[in-house]
């Protein structure tokens, strides 16, 4: 890790304070025969035990896989193509829901409100000199989604999947999961306001863009059916449902080596993805995402997660200095061919000249 990232701190031996932290933690898991009995005795009487949201990436690839080979679950497979999913990731939805024989249903927004929502942010993302909120409401949306189809086909389960292991937010992971308090939200909007030292000038310039996507936003989730109390909020993140349908943590039951299941979703599955870039390829809008954690903290957000990777010791630090390096190279073009993409000219926003140590 650099030490530009927030809050690290570093031993005379060279060692960091998250190296220190994580030699304290320890978890143990019940194990997914549990999982597998609890979603069956839900599921009984009825055609399908469980939804299991799809991306085409590895966490949810895996987990559709487990669920259908390992636990011999009836499953529904939910895909959300927010348009940005990359034809990787397209392909991997359709060759594990055919590989498996599984149903797939795949909701799409209307396109042009995404694109809307894309350019007004943006053009936000101009005026701040780094991109923000580039994910949009995909997060939001999948949810929302996945609890219909659950409603309408009668399944009382969700398969949830996104793993710990995989975040580069490992602190806020269970505001991810069950929803940020408006209290935290407003905290850390206004500590964002003041880190950035916005002048009124510049202000003036970003309410127009913020006032239209945050209009484009309750528009789309009105479409997509949110609850009202989300779409007053555009920055809220629904909390998932208490029950009905019942949503379960798939990686609170196991763990896992995210870099050894590669090999099992290319034979099961016919499972692919881009040379050197196992994790979060599915989304082409992850561009955005690399970009503005590099440039807040000297290091991608992709960087950040093969950095656990080596204070577990599944990765060298070798491997992982060298697919940092790959990623930074490729970060800066990916964001203006996105932009671009749209119709939008070079957004002006640069990433410093650096080095990653050798």
């Amino acid at each position: 890790m650099p030490e530009t990232y927030p809050g690290i701190t570093f031993e005379e031996d060279g060692s960091c304070s998250l190296c220190t932290q994580a030699s304290a933690t320890c978890r143990s898991y019940p194990g997914l025969d549990p999982l597998g009995e609890r979603v069956r005795s839900l599921g009984k009487g009825k055609p399908y035990d469980c939804v299991v949201p799809l991306s085409g990436g590895k966490d949810s690839s895996y987990i559709l896989y487990m669920a259908v080979k390992q636990l011999g679950l009836h499953v529904i497979a939910i895909n959300y193509d927010s348009g940005y999913m990359s034809e990787e990731g397209r392909s991997n939805v359709r060759s594990a829901c055919g590989a498996l024989e599984v149903k797939l249903v795949v909701v799409r927004p209307e396109c042009d409100i995404q694109e809307q929502m894309l350019r007004q942010i943006l053009k936000v993302s101009g005026e701040l000199g780094c991109f923000t909120r580039t994910c949009m409401d995909c997060e939001q949306m999948l949810r929302t989604a996945a609890v219909k189809v659950a409603a309408e086909y009668d399944v009382p389960a969700i398969l949830w999947g996104s793993a710990s292991a995989e975040s580069a937010e490992h602190i806020e992971y269970d505001e991810y999961r069950f929803g940020r308090s408006g209290v935290a939200i407003l905290s850390s909007k206004l500590e964002t306001l003041k880190r950035l030292k916005l002048t009124p000038a510049k202000i003036a310039r970003l309410l127009t863009p913020v006032l239209r996507y945050a209009a484009l936003s309750c528009r789309q989730r009105i479409q997509m059916g949110v609850p009202l109390s989300c779409i007053l909020n555009p920055l809220r993140l629904m909390p998932f449902p208490a029950s009905k349908p019942t949503v379960e943590h798939f990686f609170d039951y196991t763990s896992w080596n995210p870099l050894e299941t590669t090999a099992l979703l290319e034979k099961e599955l016919g499972w692919r993805h881009p040379p050197g870039r196992e994790s979060r390829f599915d989304c082409r809008l992850y561009a955005f995402v690399e970009h503005r954690h590099l440039k807040q903290t000297g290091i991608t957000d992709s960087g950040t997660i093969d950095c656990t990777f080596v204070r577990e010791a599944r990765m060298t630090r070798e491997r992982a200095l060298e697919r940092e390096c790959a990623t930074q190279m490729r970060v800066e073009r990916e964001c203006a061919e996105l932009v671009r993409s749209i119709g939008l000219k070079d957004m002006g926003i640069r990433l410093p000249a650096r080095q990653v140590p050798p």
